[in-house]
């Protein structure tokens, strides 16, 4: 989407195929004049999009039109999109993204649950309160930042640049910040927010206390409980 782009970009740019059959977005920073070409925050997958399936045909027009000259050209493309082989020189490399079907049955969603997981939400999910939505933006930054800034060193910027695309799917409903606490100490255990259109569900910004044991698949599970059926994916 384009506002999404728009929230999380300085600037973008975009390859058209024809007219819109495909588009892929290019998001950049401008240093002295010259673009930098750089996948940005909370921006996991950047196409080529399309109405339908791109072809070999398609997806090699596409990157012929690539910036030739770009000192720096780090994207990530989508699930599904594989380069050819005469690309080669751009250094692909396949990553892993883990997607749960949540067109499945909850209970055979949770039977596939890894032992561990099962035995931790066994021992521990009477610990936890259900999910509740939260209405304080910010309230969800502050406990993310509070948690793991230790570990992931976002800086003030990348604050900014969560708060403001939070506001910007809040405007667009499709976004679903949430909480829940440890009912013996009445204490919050996790925050976070999930961001989603009408098949996929995404698990963007969340945070948990590390000191609460399962809190983590708890966290994961309550969210599979609240969108199974409602939605194709979990990722």
């Amino acid at each position: 989407y384009s506002w999404y782009l728009d929230a999380v970009c300085e600037q973008w740019d975009a390859i058209i195929l024809n007219d819109y059959e495909a588009i892929l977005p290019l998001p950049f920073v401008t240093k002295m004049c010259l673009r930098f070409y750089i996948q940005p925050l909370f921006c996991q997958q950047l196409g080529p999009f399309s109405e339908h399936p791109i072809s070999k045909e398609q997806l090699i027009e596409i990157l012929n039109h690539l910036p030739k000259n770009a000192l720096r050209l780090n994207l990530n493309f989508s699930a599904g999109i594989t380069i050819p082989e005469k690309f080669n020189y751009l250094n692909p490399k396949p990553r892993i993204n883990q997607i749960i079907d949540l067109k499945l049955e909850l209970v055979s969603i949770k039977n596939n649950y890894h032992r561990t997981a099962k035995r931790d939400l066994k021992s521990y999910s009477s610990n936890f309160s259900t999910l509740e939505e939260v209405e304080n933006i910010s309230e969800v930054i502050e406990f993310y930042q509070e948690k793991l800034e230790s570990k992931v060193q976002l800086n003030a910027k990348g604050y900014q640049t969560a708060l403001k695309l939070f506001k910007s799917a809040q405007a667009n409903n499709t976004a679903y910040f949430y909480r829940f606490k440890n009912i013996q100490t009445n204490q919050w255990i996790s925050k976070g927010m999930v961001i989603y259109d009408e098949t996929r569900v995404i698990n963007l910004f969340s945070a948990t206390n590390k000191s609460e044991p399962g809190a983590n698949r708890r966290n994961i599970d309550l969210l599979i409980e609240k969108f199974q059926s409602t939605k194709q994916v979990f990722d």
